[in-house]
């Protein structure tokens, strides 16, 4: 590409397009006003900047007549969407910026973007440093996009609610995210002829994994809500690409709302990265227990929580499936055996888990939960006091798995030979 003719061509159609007016009106319109700019531009003017542009194979070969990779989908691009791209960015950032933005593009293997999944459920103050890719940021702070708007509309904006004078009504208790985790990524392939009929999604497994560990950061209940793929600003045609987000179905919304500063982070960043180094089956098996641990935090209802927090201990300390018979007796044995470091402590932590899997078993089998559970050795505990201690001893075990870098050899523990 020759820059010096490319800026000759680009400054005779500059010269007459008025100056950028750009916002983002949202969801609600089938176009930003970001996007009726670009496409606002006068065709005629542009024939000659096409014609040339029509000359570059290293352009045609990305732009003519094809499918671009957007992460969430693709969207088809012409040489004319690249004139009109090259000529409206012209007016924003100036001819030189922009075509060192088109020639560092087309000189790039990948397309570099940003995965972002919405997280209702988690608060910031500012941004938080995850790791050397990923940060998580205020959902607000998010550039405005179509995936914004939509799951932060603006009739649950500060701004919206004090033009009305009052809180409208949210729809089934939907919470809006306040947080969103954000990690640097590429798009493979750029682009790609329409015959092709494939689709080159993005993988957001990571954000979600991320999003789960959260539960383990104080007594959080973070909900993915969202995710999608933000371009780079620089990346050519991304004002006229539209957008798209895919939605997790959500079974138990968040009521509250934990509050994470970088110091809370920091003291969890070390378990954080010895869980992703995890093997993938390891991460796989706590998935399980994360997630209803998390739910169980979410529910109002005591039965509930219990057959949630139950399931999770199950999927900790059962999942072998070597067992058939003798259920409750094994696990709770397990769960001595493996959170206890002495006699006593593993007795209180038997007797415990005897009055805790009774919960469930109660839950599951009448729908109802006994307001105060007999403890041996303790007498009748308040139920909810009980379940949060379950709580607290699935999160222990959850660490102690991560720490040990896999799930105990449980025929080795229960003949007391040491965990390596």
């Amino acid at each position: 590409m020759d820059k010096k003719e490319l800026t000759i061509k680009l400054s005779e159609v500059v010269k007459g397009i008025p100056e950028a007016s750009i916002s983002f009106d949202g969801i609600g319109n089938t176009m930003s006003r970001e996007s009726l700019y670009y496409f606002s531009i006068d065709g005629e003017s542009l024939s000659d900047l096409i014609n040339y542009l029509f000359s570059l194979d290293s352009i045609v070969q990305v732009f003519d007549n094809m499918m671009f990779n957007t992460g969430n989908g693709a969207h088809r691009v012409t040489i004319e969407s690249l004139a009109r791209w090259l000529v409206g960015r012209a007016k924003l950032v100036g001819i030189e910026q922009v075509i060192n933005e088109l020639d560092y593009y087309l000189q790039a293997k990948n397309t570099p973007c940003w995965q972002v999944l919405a997280i209702s459920g988690v608060s910031l103050d500012s941004e938080l440093i995850i790791s050397e890719k990923m940060k998580l940021v205020p959902f607000q702070e998010l550039p405005e996009s179509y995936a914004k708007e939509a799951l932060y509309p603006p009739f649950m904006k500060p701004e919206f609610v004090m033009r009305l004078g009052f809180a409208p009504n949210q729809m089934n208790g939907y919470r809006p995210p306040e947080a969103a985790a954000v990690l640097s990524s590429e798009l493979s392939p750029k682009s790609y002829s329409d015959p092709d009929r494939a689709f080159y999604g993005q993988d957001f497994q990571s954000l979600y994994e991320f999003c789960e560990f959260l539960t383990l950061v104080k007594s959080t209940t973070p909900v993915p809500v969202g995710s999608w793929c933000d371009l780079e600003e620089s990346v050519p045609c991304k004002p006229l690409l539209g957008g798209s987000w895919g939605s997790p179905a959500v079974d138990v919304l968040s009521r509250n709302v934990s509050k994470i500063t970088q110091g809370e982070w920091d003291t969890h960043k070390e378990l954080y990265f010895k869980f992703t180094k995890l093997p993938q089956d390891v991460r796989d098996l706590l998935r399980v227990p994360i997630e209803r641990v998390n739910q169980a935090r979410r529910r109002n209802n005591l039965a509930d929580k219990a057959i949630d927090l139950g399931v999770a201990c199950e999927a900790l300390l059962l999942n072998d499936k070597s067992h058939k018979e003798q259920i409750s007796f094994t696990l709770r044995l397990r769960a001595a055996l493996f959170l206890g470091s002495s006699f006593e402590e593993r007795q209180e932590l038997l007797n415990f888990f005897s009055s805790f899997y009774s919960c469930r078993s109660q839950a599951a089998h009448t729908g109802k939960l006994d307001t105060k559970i007999k403890v041996s050795f303790r007498g009748k505990v308040e139920a909810n006091k009980l379940l949060e201690e379950g709580d607290e001893y699935c999160i222990r075990a959850i660490i102690k798995i991560i720490e040990l870098g896999k799930f105990p050899d449980w025929n080795e523990l229960m003949l007391k030979k040491e965990i390596a």
